[in-house]
């Protein structure tokens, strides 16, 4: 239920960026008769609606009820009724919240870049021990402390274990408040179900690497609207971290009474985030650089018809891709990070393998994924990541295989 209402937070943040960058100002509404439009839209007991937002000018209008049922169509092939989460939806879809002004966000960024920012907004999973500046922190700080625009609030402050900020003592703050010095790494990696200690989980978050992890609490008066609100800043924490070059990653699962004891604090914590340096950016880096060394030629900067042209052709390289595998080549993917990208006019299907063994057997695979993916495009390789720290990365151009026919 938890992670349900914070990734409708996340939604309506994705909403609220999408709106910035088209120039109109939202409401979010969170009060109203949720159980009597689920009946309307005919949504049964398999889908709950959790808020609304709503984008230009209010004018009276009669209203009355739909004429016909709306039929309902399942988006999974199963449903399995879970009486704990229906009895908590339909508690919190009844309790009012508390009220507030109207008041609309006053966000400045430049709005190109924001809207590349969202685009390629992303969560990750590893961090580099690096510090971030005092400047980055702040900026991040008081942006979350920019209005949320709805009328139906539930109050939701921030405190921040600092790890790793320049000109910072590494300790518990509330803004900058410092309430108790130390360093607190280990500590915090416990607390979010000791994530940080998986270090032969590849796919885990490492809480402990981050360079601040931000803790949300609440004394909210209706629980289901500030975990939404508390998932709306989650979302603006990840996309100010990307505009400014810094990763993070959003973290549901985290041991409730002894976080709340460690902040001393009785207000409910209801989420955890943790910000920092994602820690392939070294390799990128280089990588980079080492381009930039061979050719000193400036790419033309692309608009964002192209970015989302580009996204699109993958996205559906990806799935035909993916379709036209085998069974055993869909389940060793399914395993894996992957995706398909562009650099430089050629098409890159990267596979990031969680363990030795499957990347053993993507090896093993990777001359009929060539032979597939050269149908597709023929300016294209496979790039195959072992887990980080455990050897480099093996590409393989789809026009070499004849080399690697022994591989069949």
């Amino acid at each position: 239920m938890r992670y349900c209402w914070l990734d409708s937070g996340h939604h309506l943040g994705a909403v609220a960026a999408s709106a910035y960058i088209h120039n109109r100002d939202i409401q979010l509404i969170f009060d109203f008769d949720k159980l009597a439009l689920n009946a309307d839209l005919g949504f049964e007991n398999k889908e709950f609606i959790t808020a609304c937002a709503i984008s230009g000018e209010e004018e009276a209008k009669p209203i009355r009820r739909l004429r016909l049922k709306v039929p309902f169509v399942c988006g999974t092939d199963y449903f399995e009724a879970n009486q704990f989460i229906e009895a908590g939806y339909q508690t919190t879809a009844l309790q009012p919240s508390r009220q507030q002004q109207l008041v609309h966000l006053q966000f400045d960024f430049d709005k190109e870049k924001f809207l590349q920012t969202v685009l390629y907004r992303r969560s990750v999973r590893r961090f580099q021990k690096q510090s971030i500046s005092q400047e980055t922190y702040l900026h991040i700080l008081q942006h979350l402390e920019q209005p949320i625009p709805t009328e139906n609030f539930e109050k939701v402050e921030i405190y921040s274990v600092v790890h790793r900020v320049e000109g910072m003592l590494p300790g518990l703050y509330q803004g900058m408040h410092l309430i108790k010095a130390g360093n607190f790494s280990e500590k915090t990696g416990y607390l979010c179900i000791n994530q940080a200690m998986s270090h032969d989980k590849p796919l885990r978050v490492y809480a402990r690497d981050g360079t601040v992890t931000l803790f949300f609490v609440s004394d909210y008066i209706n629980y289901q609207n500030a975990m939404q609100i508390a998932g709306f800043l989650g979302q603006r924490v990840y996309l100010i971290s990307n505009y400014l070059g810094i990763h993070c990653s959003g973290i549901g699962a985290f041991y409730d009474d002894e976080t709340q004891e460690f902040l001393e604090t009785n207000q409910d914590v209801i989420y955890t985030m943790t910000i920092g340096i994602y820690i392939r950016n070294l390799r990128e880096m280089a990588r980079k650089k080492s381009y930039s060394n061979e050719d000193d030629s400036h790419p033309m900067q692309l608009t964002s018809a192209d970015i989302i042209l580009r996204q699109q052709l993958e996205y559906s390289i990806s799935k035909y891709f993916y379709e036209t595998c085998d069974r055993t080549i869909q389940n060793l993917l399914s395993n894996c990070r992957w995706y398909v990208t562009t650099h430089a006019s050629v098409m890159i299907l990267v596979i990031e393998c969680p363990d030795q063994v499957t990347n053993w057997r993507i090896l093993q695979k990777i001359v009929p994924m060539a032979g597939l993916l050269g149908q597709i495009v023929s300016n294209a390789k496979i790039r195959v990541c072992p887990p980080e720290g455990q050897g480099i990365p093996f590409e393989m151009r789809v026009d070499e295989l004849s080399v690697y026919r022994d591989w069949a």
